[in-house]
């Protein structure tokens, strides 16, 4: 058998070795790593060649049946992994479309990404298949799109990195004709980048959106019935796919048993710090919704140390709780509830989990209320509602009617958030926001549908990022999008890598959508069919990672910048903040309540080197915890205070 390495050259080159007409998108421009690709000599070509020929020989089949349609912004093509007419990226979750791939080269495998992604060529779901890619870091190119050509109709593909580095893939099927419902199937290739894919299994013969984790042998997979979504199933392997065996499914604490809920899609995890434990977030809502009545469901965290036959669960926001400042992170009641709560979660490396959601709603202001549309987090080690996005865009009267009335079909205001965890407690969020033009008007960019306008968010993708598992994060910063163009539905690498360098990196792909509201993204319903791309960048977010919080006011210090523990801790109504600035700098020091809203801002100026202090008085605020944050042009510094009357 060829060796790993000789495998994924061959296939890397088949485009001009073989098939002629198979594109490969080279991988320049925005990028973190800047190595010159390796010199291809004659000698190296023949070789690749001569093993080429004995791997066809010995009977090897290659799979490769899809050519890449370049994008029409160049600007854009060096990073597209393939293009599609289906421009919808998920129903509550976006699962995971991509996954690193950190193989050992002294054993013939590549330091490379998995990438998953439905292909479709006109208008059909027919013509839609699960797609699968791989990119070669060390060689610097993509691979050829390989399609599942067998299933017509596939769709939400995901992918998660195997125990020898090959791709592990789940993905639903419709067309299936030994039953009348839609399957689920498990696919695993032979090899790293082999695209073999000779394990092929249904695993669920009705099951549809498959969320799945895979921890040496064992493989956890979640889907929905169907027609039905009530309730989830659990499938689980412990012979890496071999075997499966059905399991059980967590209900939400809160939910009252004479109510029919239904589930969305559920992402599964397994805790680094006890891979017996599977968890995930869980949504569950009243089915049908009944008009005129309070909404039941709510957001939880589920856990199993059995595969699933039992489970432990917490409530995380209950849809009937009305929070402090008359606020309610309910969806929508005039649209399908479903589609707009969209939920992720994952594990840190200390088994810390995470959570994040569309937290669409309102806030009561007098006998009126106003939509929000804020990203909501939550961990099990704290257990704090946080509101990531910034108020200008998520709790803005101005812009909330807009809003509303430009309701993209399941993307309502700031959406579809993603979460990855790295090493030293990073912890990152990407989500779909609305870009502001100023601070009462939103940037619509228009599709075309049957000679129609149809306006549409001119979406961004942004981030948050916390290095103290969450506790504080960084204020809102943009990761990807282009002006005047429809960026969707941001997917991360389950990790944040941390590099020889010690730069952070993100690994996110993103959809380009060509012409808004014109296809799935309606309505109206789509008829205008355009290629959209879905787009890969790996983003540098090493300046947003900062000092972590801790008690040792050492912890606080940053090239000679300091930030102090507040005096007296804890204080009633009032207390002193110390912080020392290496050099003069543009300071602000502002106080957040645990749901991450600024209570108060206390320094907004330029302010000269050496020390500083600062009485922030709390008399109108309730007793509780808060953090105050210094910002200056250099560094972030955060602590938290306990404020009891």
């Amino acid at each position: 058998m060829l060796n790993k390495l000789l495998i994924s050259l061959v296939l890397a080159f088949l485009v001009v070795l073989v098939i002629g007409d198979i594109g490969i998108t080279g991988n320049k421009g925005k990028r973190v790593y800047t190595e010159e690709q390796p010199i291809i000599t004659p000698e190296i070509e023949d070789e690749w060649e001569a093993q080429l020929n004995q791997f066809i020989e010995a009977g090897g089949i290659l799979k490769r049946t899809h050519k890449i349609i370049p994008s029409t912004n160049s600007a854009l093509l060096t990073d597209t992994i393939g293009t599609t007419t289906y421009d919808f990226g998920g129903n509550s979750t976006l699962g995971r479309r991509i996954a690193l791939s950190q193989g050992d080269v002294g054993m013939g495998e590549s330091n490379g990404i998995h990438f998953s992604y439905m292909k479709r060529t006109d208008g059909s779901n027919t013509t839609r298949y699960a797609t699968y890619d791989f990119y070669d870091r060390d060689l610097n190119l993509f691979y050829s799109p390989f399609q599942f050509i067998s299933y017509a109709g596939s769709g939400w593909a995901s992918v998660v990195d195997g125990k020898n580095h090959e791709a592990l893939m789940v993905f639903h099927w419709g067309g299936d004709p030994t039953v009348t419902t839609t399957t689920t199937r498990f696919v695993r290739d032979d090899l790293q980048a082999g695209y073999g894919f000779s394990t092929d299994i249904r695993v669920d013969p009705a099951g549809l959106w498959p969320g799945f984790a895979a921890h040496g042998d064992t493989i956890f997979i979640a889907t929905n019935p169907d027609p039905s979504n009530i309730p989830g199933t659990t499938i689980y392997s412990t012979d890496y796919g071999a075997n499966w065996t059905f399991s059980g499914w967590p209900l939400l604490p809160s939910a009252p048993a004479a109510l029919i809920f239904e589930n969305p899609e559920s992402w599964p995890e397994f805790n680094p710090a006890n891979p017996s434990e599977i968890g995930f977030v869980l949504l569950q809502e009243e089915e049908p919704t009944p008009a005129g009545t309070n909404y039941q469901g709510g957001v939880a965290w589920a856990t199993t140390n059995d595969l699933g036959a039992s489970w432990n669960a917490v409530t995380v926001y209950d849809f009937n709780t009305l929070l402090p400042g008359d606020f309610a992170y309910l969806p929508q009641t005039n649209f399908q509830h479903t589609f707009y709560t969209q939920i992720m979660s994952a594990y840190s490396d200390n088994g810390t989990g995470h959570l994040v959601f569309n937290g669409s709603g309102y806030q009561l202001m007098g006998l009126d209320t106003m939509s929000i549309y804020p990203v909501v987090y939550w961990n099990t080690q704290d257990q704090q509602l946080i509101e990531l996005t910034a108020d200008s865009v998520a709790r803005n009267p101005a812009i909330a009617d807009t809003v509303l009335a430009l309701f993209p079909y399941r993307c309502i205001g700031n959406s579809w958030p993603h979460i990855a965890t790295g090493p030293d407690g990073v912890v990152a969020v990407v989500w779909q926001q609305i870009e502001l033009i100023d601070s009462a008007n939103i940037n619509v960019v228009f599709g075309n549908n049957a000679g129609n306008q149809v306006p549409f968010y001119a979406s961004d993708i942004y981030c948050a990022v916390s290095s103290d598992y969450g506790q504080t994060w960084t204020d809102p910063f943009k990761v990807g999008g282009e002006v005047d163009q429809c960026d969707m539905y941001p997917i991360l690498a389950r990790k944040v890598e941390k590099d020889d360098q010690d730069n952070y990196l993100l690994h996110l792909m993103y959809l380009w959508d060509t012409n808004p509201g014109g296809s799935l993204a309606g309505p109206p319903a789509e008829s205008d069919w355009s290629e959209c791309a879905w787009i890969y960048n790996m983003v540098d977010i090493t300046s947003h990672v900062f000092t972590s919080i801790d008690d040792d006011a050492s912890a606080n210090i940053v090239d000679n910048f300091r930030l102090e523990q507040n005096y007296p801790n804890p204080f009633n109504p009032s207390t002193t903040i110390v912080f020392d600035l290496k050099q003069t700098t543009g300071v602000t020091l502002a106080v957040y309540n645990t749901l991450g809203q600024k209570v108060a801002t206390l320094v907004n100026d330029k302010m000269t080197a050496g020390p500083h202090e600062v009485t922030f008085d709390a008399s109108n605020l309730a007793s509780g915890i808060y953090l105050y944050r210094l910002n200056t042009d250099e560094v972030t510094l955060t602590k938290k205070m306990m404020l009891m009357k």
